[in-house]
């Protein structure tokens, strides 16, 4: 598969071992250089590079010998791509780590003039410069660790203190509940309940993504409440790995939705209806 994004192209194969793995990849870089020639276009080396996503086992001991049109390509732990930072165990630790160390800075920016300006200033500061740093990949980097995830709400805790000037000991739900802001676990949950109704109701081109979700079967003699209430099948995992991703997590989602999300006209009706049922 070959995801394009202006100049941004990833080339990504499975397989059940390092060998078959990397036939495939190196015939598909192959095409690439050919291609390349022919339209009188360049590849920067420097820039390209090969990452393994494997268990433990296979990670410590695969080493994939890559090259395009003759030029060997470098082997990482982990690479930003799309602004997302990928490792090799799919944790996304670093991705949170920079998380935290950027909003970190940000909120001291909002903090070293909170004396100058209102409340309503350094909130709408606060939703400018710090909230879309969260938001730019939830759905992905929902993944993490519970651990991680907790990094994340403690710097927006930090920065509700700075907003409404309290101390350390003011309740977290009071703040929030003050500023009209809901917890970040709330909000990747929101905006994974949106994708998915955007999926469904072909709102957004999904690519490959549309595949991985299917309604129960309609057509049994039997209509079950699953059914009725539009469920979709959820894919069977042995894995932590498998139980996170999104043909698992977005399924469940789904499914424990409110019937009325499912069915709304509009994704409009649908997040007025949402907050309705769901409220922060």
């Amino acid at each position: 598969m070959s995801p394009c994004y202006a100049d941004d192209t990833a080339l990504y194969v499975s397989g059940p071992d390092s060998e078959t793995v990397c036939e495939s990849l190196q015939d598909d870089l192959n095409r690439v250089a050919f291609w390349l020639k022919g339209n009188r276009l360049s590849l920067n080396i420097d820039k390209t590079k090969v990452l393994c996503f494997a268990t433990q086992h296979y990670r410590h001991n695969t080493v994939l010998n890559l090259n395009i049109d003759g030029n060997p390509l470098g082997q990482v732990d982990s690479y930003k791509y799309l602004g997302v930072i990928l490792d090799n165990r799919l944790n996304f630790n670093l991705h949170i780590e920079k998380l935290v160390k950027k909003s970190r800075q940000r909120i001291g920016c909002v903090g070293r003039v909170r004396k100058f300006i209102t409340k309503n200033i350094a909130l709408t500061l606060y939703k400018s410069m710090v909230l879309p740093l969260f938001d730019f990949g939830d759905i992905l980097y929902s993944s993490a660790s519970q651990d991680s995830l907790a990094r994340l709400e403690i710097v927006q805790n930090n920065a509700c203190r700075i907003i409404l000037r309290r101390d350390r000991l003011s309740h977290v739900a009071d703040m929030l509940s003050e500023l009209n802001l809901m917890s970040l676990f709330a909000r990747r949950d929101f905006h994974l309940n949106v994708f998915m109704y955007k999926i469904q109701n072909d709102l957004i081109k999904a690519g490959e993504l549309v595949f991985l979700f299917e309604f129960l079967d309609n057509n049994r003699d039997r209509v079950t409440r699953a059914v009725s209430s539009r469920d979709l099948v959820v894919p069977f995992t042995r894995t932590i790995y498998g139980r996170k991703c999104i043909a698992v997590t977005g399924a469940l989602s789904w499914n424990n939705m409110h019937l009325e999300l499912k069915t709304a006209k509009s994704l409009n009706i649908f997040k007025s209806l949402y907050w309705k049922l769901y409220p922060p």
